[in-house]
Parts: structure tokens; C-alpha cells; sequence
């Protein structure tokens, strides 16, 4: 169906802004359409949409529940649907989506990619590798499930096969560099593949490459930043890419990249502003559950430790990080309190050292948190447009 005339004038100025990412000025031009013809389907997508890059989550999904109130059997809106809970953390809803999305088009590859990335940090990692070769065998060289794919083995804990998988990404990720060499997205992928495979200067010029032809992209200088303190420990240059990463992210979807922002603090050995950044963090609802929640007051443990490094500080630390495994809800994952505490306690040496703690707070990260928001796509394929009626 059409709309009135007026309607779609606002209509395209509001895909014109989302095109130059202009998101506040595309909600103002959406509602100013949706005024002149309510209740259109595709406008309140497109709303939700340009809600979903700024981050603000909770009202995107308003906007695509009073869309398939409208039109119900629209996929595209229930994969954004489940992006948006997906971004709080919120993995049920987002695979409920998903797999909605799945009875109305098995034939769309986000679909199976997105799915398994939901699965995934559900710790349902076999079902997750079967959704991503349905994706794979409906795009056999796509980047971005390779990738995923490999992730997915890593998390399993399945560290032959997601080499395998990497070394697969690079392969791909070199074939299509030869024919688009100005592609970020591509770029990236081959970061990631080195950087999984340990060839950790290759993967810094990846990334730099995807950074120097996207330069505003928040989640490339995330992962740029993770690698210089991760793999490179050049915690410097982590914390300065993990500040722009911040600087270009809109407040409202924040919270993440201020953690990781806190983190970089305090590798870099600057404890009191981490701890001031952390602090700052408390009581934030955006991106936040109990397993955020729960790495925050893990770091406020590692910067009060750091801090004060005394056999009673210590001691007082090991107290406090057994009884967060009680005070959250953690399901199945209580075992990495005490894991991490044994580990701790049977340290040889001097157990206050910096490393250990900084290599606990990875061991915290890789269990306990989603670390590269680039694998859940929005913004692959089709699903990256507004709808152009």
C-alpha cells in the first residue's frame, strides 16, 4: 500500500539521513511520517532501526512490536527485533526472534548467523555450529559466518577446529581483499583470523586498514584496542583505542565500551581512574544484567587489590571475588569464581602480582562476557537498508 504524499517526503529524508548516519535526524523525519499516515510498518522499522544505532535498545524494540503488530510475517523486522535484545544481553528473546524469523524465511543466511550467535552465549555451542552451516551452505564464502564459526569453536573449547576455521577465513578473507581492497568489513575479518591464529603484527595492520577506511567505527577500534592489550600489551595504545572506541558510540549504548574503556585503565596500570570509570558504571541500565554487573564488581575487586597490595588486601580480595559467585546469578558459571580463587591460592611466588590479576580478569572476560559485538550483524547484507517505499 502506499502512502500520501506527504508521508513519503518524510519518508526519504529520513532514509537520506540514516544514509549519512544522521540517526537523530531520521527519527525526527520517521514521526513527522508517521504522523502524516500512522501506523505504517516499514516507517516504524526504519524508526526502530536508526533507535537500534544509537544504542537506545528498549525503545527499538517498542517500535518493532508496534510494526509486527502491523505486519507480523515481516522477517527483517523480527531480525532487528532480536539484534536489539540481543544488545542487552537478553539471548532467549533475541533466539525467540530468531527462530521466528527462521519459520518465515529459512532461506535467509542472517537469519542462521544471528541465531547462532544467540546460541552461542546461551553456551549452546554444537546447536550454534549447525545454524552456521546452514548459513555457510547458503553463503559458502561469507566472512562474517567463517568467522563466527570459528569463534564458536573457541568457545567450545575446540581449538584445532577454530584454527582450521581461521585459517579458512584468511584464505577467503585474502580472495576477496584481491577483488574489493576498500572493504572495512573484509579487512576486519582478516584481523580477526590472524589475530586468531597468533599472528598478532599481521592483525594489527588488518585492523588498522579497516580503521583507516572506516575511522568512526567503534566496534574495529574496540577490537584494535583488545588486541594491543590482549596479545600485543601495549596497554598505551589499548587504552587510547578503547577512548575513541568510547568517544564514537552514542551515550545511550555505552555501557559496554565504558567497561572495556575501565578495563584498558587498568591494565595500563592506572588504577584510581579505572576504579573512578567503574564506579561511575553503577546503577547504568543500558547493556547491563547480572553477568555485566557481575565483571564490573570483579574489576573493582582487581583495582581496590591493586591498590592496596598487602597480605590483608589480598586476602580480603579472595573473600569478597568467592562470595560474588553466591551474590549473582550466574547459573553454571559459579565454577570460575572458584576456579579463579584456587588459582590464585596456589600461585607460586608472590600470588599480589599484576599479572596474575590482569591474566584473571581474562579469564573473567573469556567466561564471563561477549567480547566483539561485530558477530550479531544488523548491518550485513539486506538488513543494513531502511525500506525504500
Amino acid at each position: 500500500m502506499r502512502i500520501n504524499q506527504d508521508a513519503s517526503d518524510y519518508v526519504a529524508k529520513g532514509n537520506s539521513a540514516f544514509e549519512e548516519s544522521r540517526y537523530d535526524a531520521a527519527i525526527f523525519y520517521y514521526n513527522q511520517a508517521l504522523e502524516a499516515e500512522p501506523g505504517q510498518a516499514f516507517v516504524l522499522r526504519n524508526k526502530g532501526k536508526s533507535l537500534n544505532e544509537l544504542g537506545q535498545y528498549r525503545e527499538a524494540i517498542e517500535c518493532f512490536d508496534e510494526a509486527l503488530g502491523v505486519d507480523p510475517d515481516d522477517v527483517d523486522t523480527w531480525i532487528d527485533r532480536g539484534y536489539a535484545y540481543f544488545q542487552i544481553l537478553d539471548y532467549d528473546a533475541a533466539l525467540t526472534c530468531l527462530d521466528k524469523a527462521w519459520g518465515l524465511d529459512e532461506h535467509e543466511p542472517l537469519v542462521w548467523r544471528n541465531r547462532a550467535a544467540a546460541l552461542s552465549q546461551l553456551d549452546r555451542n554444537a546447536e550454534a555450529i549447525e545454524s552456521l552451516e546452514t548459513a555457510l551452505k547458503l553463503t559458502p564464502e561469507d566472512v562474517g559466518t567463517l568467522n563466527m564459526m570459528a569463534w564458536v569453536h573457541y568457545n567450545a573449547g575446540e581449538l584445532g577446529r577454530a584454527k582450521s576455521r581461521y585459517e579458512e577465513v584468511l584464505r577467503v578473507s585474502n580472495k576477496l581483499i584481491s577483488g574489493a581492497p576498500q572493504n572495512p568489513e573484509v579487512w576486519a575479518a582478516k584481523g580477526d583470523s590472524l589475530r586468531g591464529i597468533g599472528r598478532y603484527s599481521e592483525a594489527e595492520e588488518c585492523y588498522h586498514k579497516a580503521i583507516d577506511l572506516e575511522p568512526n567505527n567503534a566496534d574495529l577500534l574496540s577490537s584494535l584496542s583488545n588486541l594491543y592489550s590482549d596479545q600485543l600489551y601495549n596497554f598505551e595504545k589499548g587504552t587510547e583505542f578503547a577512548f575513541m572506541a568510547l568517544e564514537n558510540t552514542p551515550e545511550a549504548g555505552a555501557y559496554s565500551f565504558k567497561m572495556d574503556y575501565a578495563e584498558a585503565l587498568l591494565k595500563s596500570g592506572k588504577y584510581e581512574v579505572a576504579k573512578e570509570k567503574l564506579l561511575e558504571l553503577s546503577g547504568q541500565e543500558a547493556g547491563a544484567d547480572s553477568l555485566t554487573e557481575c565483571v564490573r564488581s570483579f574489576l573493582l575487586l582487581c583495582c581496590d587489590c591493586l591498590l592496596h597490595q598487602s597480605s590483608d588486601g589480598f586476602n580480603d580480595f579472595l573473600g569478597r571475588l568467592e562470595g560474588l559467585g553466591e551474590e549473582f546469578e550466574i547459573q553454571e558459571k559459579r565454577w570460575v569464581f572458584r576456579g579463579v580463587t584456587e588459582s590464585i591460592r596456589t600461585g607460586d611466588g608472590d600470588p599480589m602480582t599484576r599479572f596474575l590479576l590482569l591474566t584473571l580478569i581474562d579469564i573473567m572476560q573469556a567466561r564471563l562476557r561477549r567480547r566483539d559485538f561485530r558477530f550479531f550483524g544488523d548491518d550485513w547484507g539486506r538488513n543494513s537498508e531502511v525500506v525504500q517505499k
